[in-house]
């Protein structure tokens, strides 16, 4: 009876595959995804700053993966306070993430991830600790100075005016330069404490001109007695001055406008005060 019943079960079954009916969603139950959550979830190598952090990492699966990237948190944090540094605007699987928003001086742990729908992966967990907040080196730079400009036929001008020179912010390497060329203008510059250079900002306008409009600080060095700029597009320009405590001198700058040059000169720095 036993086989009887088994060999009519078996015919119905047969036949119901055989039918021209087509499925419809009510004739098969949903089947997750094979493969599963995501795999082969690596965690990469850490490059720690003061406030940020660059993290590596990669991903093997990358079918259907909904978010990857890497986590970023403090020992004994639930999962909920992770920071995300999200890779999937990358669309790539290899990828380096920055991880913003960071304390100083501060250990954290961290892990790749990826997400599917069947839920998520993590790599091994490592570690990184941020940095202390570089200080400012040279702060003798900071205060107000005389300056005199020197045009291109070397007579230096017999007037004088103030330039005066800040720390930008809370920035370890960055100053603002007010009032070169006398014009009222505050522009920006980059410090470098081993050259002992200080280099202005790409298209930091020091003065605007009724008819040609913004002008810059273009700078160049002279070989065989022709200028070779620091940056060949005509619209944007930056100069270098060396210093050191009490003295900065722009070398050589042509004063830029987009139509060309209002000329060249020099730009010597004394200071005057803190």
């Amino acid at each position: 009876m036993k086989k009887i019943a088994y060999i009519l079960f078996t015919a119905i079954i047969a036949f119901a595959c055989c039918s021209d009916d087509e499925l419809v969603k009510s004739d098969y139950d949903y089947v997750p995804n094979p493969a599963g959550k995501p795999t082969g979830v690596v965690t990469g190598d850490a490059n720690a700053e003061v406030l940020e952090a660059k993290l590596k990492g990669t991903v093997t699966q990358s079918a259907d993966l909904i978010d990857w990237g890497v986590v970023v948190y403090k020992s004994g944090a639930a999962e909920l306070d992770y920071k995300v540094a999200s890779a999937k605007a990358s669309a790539s699987y290899s990828f380096e993430v920055t991880a913003t928003g960071l304390s100083e001086q501060t250990d954290y742990l961290y892990k790749a991830f990826a997400l599917n729908k069947d839920g998520i992966t993590y790599g091994d967990e490592r570690t990184f600790r941020t940095n202390e907040t570089p200080q400012f080196q040279d702060t003798y730079l900071f205060g107000v100075y005389s300056a005199v400009d020197i045009d291109i036929t070397g007579e230096e001008d017999d007037y004088y005016y103030e330039v005066e020179i800040r720390r930008q912010g809370s920035s370890h390497n960055r100053v603002t330069i007010k009032n070169i060329w006398d014009c009222g203008k505050t522009i920006q510059a980059t410090v470098d404490f081993a050259a002992k250079t200080i280099t202005t900002d790409n298209k930091s306008v020091i003065y605007v001109d009724d008819t040609y409009g913004d002008c810059w600080m273009r700078g160049f060095d002279l070989v065989d007695g022709s200028a070779v700029y620091y940056n060949l597009d005509v619209n944007v320009g930056y100069a270098i001055a060396k210093y050191d405590q009490g003295v900065v001198s722009f070398e050589y700058w042509a004063a830029r406008v987009s139509a060309g040059h209002f000329g060249f000169y020099a730009t010597y720095l004394t200071k005057k005060s803190d």
